[in-house]
């Protein structure tokens, strides 16, 4: 039988720390297997995206070779649009969920198990196409994909002050650097907004006036495992766009508190879903943005999704 070789795709920042922790696992665990293995660390922010590429590239889709990504939900948002702009866009690509969200581990779901997970990949590997979303900015002239979801108001805002926060640092010191997450969807409740927003596919026209939360998701959940929309998920070639009209605030509670629930709030007034393999939606107010948990900053967007697919390794 060939030997296998694993190339590790590794950010050693990812998930406070918790990333290159599971690295020293890993490694020992194939040293002690005698798998052949290499590595490859992102040293600054975006630098997943040129590492992935090139190793896709080397590689050349030999089944013997596996791509590994260790890091958090933004490093394989890299990592696989990495593997796409290679010229082998099939290329599978395994993901070992070492963030502080691991929401696309959740909704796939992903063995979280690191020994379980690799013995999988090694010895039994499957190869699932995945749906991927796709969007580009018109306003902008940018286009990326995203495993998770892109969105607009409330999430992005709460994103934007997480990542900028000096108390998230802190807790990242003693790993609670998700505790920061919470503190600022309270802070947000009291500052965003509401905008205008309107959201077209093929069959379907809508406009909102006090729009709140707009979110185009690849699967449910967002924010560390909140189930936004239960019913979305990563293999049906649909996209979900989710807006959320402003309630008062304990409106706004006892929906948070039925989403974490059962679910029901998606029957609440001030929840709207369309599902399509194609939206377009436009904000011409500006507006905070995320993308898989990243910051798209703040300004008016234009965007039309698309959903593609990628080869997921596990």
């Amino acid at each position: 039988m060939t030997q296998k070789t694993v190339h590790i795709l590794l950010n050693p920042t990812a998930g406070s720390g918790i990333a290159n922790n599971n690295f020293e696992t890993i490694e020992h665990y194939l040293t002690a297997k005698k798998i052949d293995f290499d590595v490859t660390t992102s040293e600054f922010a975006g630098n997943m995206i040129n590492l992935a590429r090139i190793k896709a590239n080397q590689v050349q889709n030999n089944p013997h070779e596996l791509i590994v990504v260790i890091g958090g939900d933004g490093t394989f948002n890299q990592a696989v649009n990495g593997i796409k702009q290679s010229h082998y866009q099939e290329t599978p690509i395994a993901f070992l969920p070492s963030g502080t969200g691991n929401d696309f581990a959740r909704a796939i779901p992903l063995e979280v198990d690191l020994e379980r997970a690799l013995d999988k990949i090694l010895d039994s590997p499957t190869v699932t196409k995945t749906d991927l979303g796709f969007y580009r900015d018109l306003n902008h002239n940018e286009s990326h994909y995203f495993i998770n979801n892109l969105g607009i108001g409330f999430d992005a805002q709460v994103v934007s002050l997480t990542n900028n926060s000096v108390l998230r640092k802190w807790l990242n010191k003693i790993y609670l650097g998700k505790f920061s997450y919470g503190i600022n969807v309270i802070r947000t409740l009291m500052s965003q907004s509401t905008f205008e927003v309107t959201v077209r596919t093929a069959i379907r026209q809508k406009s909102f006036f006090n729009a709140y939360l707009v979110t185009t998701t690849n699967h449910p959940y967002f924010g560390g495992g909140i189930p936004l929309y239960p019913q979305a998920n990563a293999f049906n070639k649909q996209l979900a766009t989710v807006v959320v009209e402003k309630p008062s605030l304990p409106k706004f509670i006892y929906l948070f508190y039925l989403m974490m629930k059962n679910g029901e709030h998606v029957n609440s007034e001030y929840f709207h879903v369309f599902e399509a393999d194609k939206i377009i939606v436009n904000s011409k107010s500006l507006q905070f943005g995320q993308m898989d948990g990243e910051e798209l900053g703040s300004r008016a967007f234009e965007l039309e999704f698309s959903v593609d697919s990628f080869n997921l390794l596990h």
